[in-house]
């Protein structure tokens, strides 16, 4: 079974915080792979060639990346669509690929395949501000606002009211223009009726504040093995994210283990990193990703949880995220029997 797995041009694939910077060990994937018996192929994205190659029915393990402005993001993007266009299988999919810090298209994935109540987490998604002030339907204060990527909370702000709101949508939207200040204003002398090209075109999204929250948990999911982080809030603020305040709980409550399960699996995916709020009663989600997201979790956590016969047990076995990206990828392919279209 043929199986390719791209390389960014530091000749990364994914991350580990083994050291700064690290990548996961190539070695020891293509070792894993071998052992179930895949062929095994290592590329960096440049080498992909549509002229020479042809992809048809490889499985394609690859990467997002995270550079200041996305610009290489962007370039893996083309990449992606000539491998779907000739029809190779990508792992995952690649519209999950599409919403790694898109948080606009990740609040659509969210409406298509999350039957969740659509008021626990009720977000709206903005391509400008002009467009913010027509068509905002904001009924309840505060609300969070976040531009559509970043991490770490980076420019994540809360509005308590309509005027907060107003002012984080400019802020958060800002694209100043030189060339669309000096088109605005020699339109406006011809006085034809001409509209301006917006200087606020950063997508960003409105979104349902959830109070009484004391942090949340982020959980990453390979396969059948559920690593847990609880991420406390920074203090006197409503953030978790980027707040660096991480623990591993023993104990975690079952409805949160339920309700990731039941996300997780309505994805079809073969990992993920799912972040989950939880109340005391009701469970929000809040974010989750499919490709490139960190392994803290699964390389610092001294425990795991796996669910046998509907109960949750703690497994203190260690682990690597080498072993469980092989052994988890292994098992969607079989569940979705890839393999026999090869």
């Amino acid at each position: 079974m043929k199986l390719l797995i791209l390389l960014d041009y530091r000749s990364h694939f994914y991350s580990s915080v083994r050291i700064r910077g690290a990548s996961l060990n190539l070695a020891s994937l293509k070792d894993g792979f071998k052992q179930v018996r895949y062929e095994v192929d290592i590329k960096h994205f440049a080498e992909v060639d549509f002229r020479q190659d042809d992809y048809r029915e490889t499985i394609v393990l690859y990467q997002s990346a995270e550079d200041p402005s996305l610009f290489y993001r962007d370039y893996i993007e083309d990449i992606l669509l000539g491998l779907l266009l000739q029809g190779a299988i990508l792992i995952p999919r690649f519209s999950l690929f599409r919403a790694h810090h898109n948080k606009v298209f990740m609040e659509i994935i969210r409406s298509l395949e999350i039957s969740d109540d659509p008021e626990k987490c009720r977000c709206q998604a903005f391509g400008t501000y002009e467009e913010y002030r027509q068509f905002a339907t904001i009924d309840k204060f505060p609300v969070v606002m976040k531009p559509s990527s970043g991490s770490k909370s980076h420019k994540v702000l809360i509005a308590r009211n309509r005027k907060e709101a107003d002012k984080a949508a400019r802020k958060l939207s800002r694209t100043p223009s030189a060339f669309n200040l000096l088109l605005s204003l020699r339109n406006r002398l011809d006085r034809k009726g001409f509209t301006p090209i917006s200087n606020h075109r950063h997508k960003f999204i409105v979104q349902r504040f959830i109070p009484n929250l004391t942090g949340d948990y982020k959980i990453v999911v390979y396969g059948e093995k559920y690593f847990v982080v609880f991420r406390e809030n920074r203090p006197n603020d409503f953030r978790a994210s980027g707040s660096g305040r991480l623990n591993f709980p023993r104990n975690i409550p079952t409805q949160v283990l339920n309700y990731t399960k039941e996300v997780f699996e309505k994805f079809n995916v073969p990992f993920a990193s799912i972040d989950v709020g939880y109340d005391g009663e009701t469970c929000y989600l809040f974010e989750f990703q499919f490709v490139m997201f960190g392994q803290y979790a699964v390389e610092r956590s001294p425990w795991h949880f796996v669910q046998r016969d509907k109960q949750w047990h703690l497994t203190k076995t260690k682990t690597t995220a080498e072993t469980e990206l092989v052994s988890a990828t292994h098992l969607y392919i079989k569940n979705n029997h890839l393999g026999d279209l090869l």
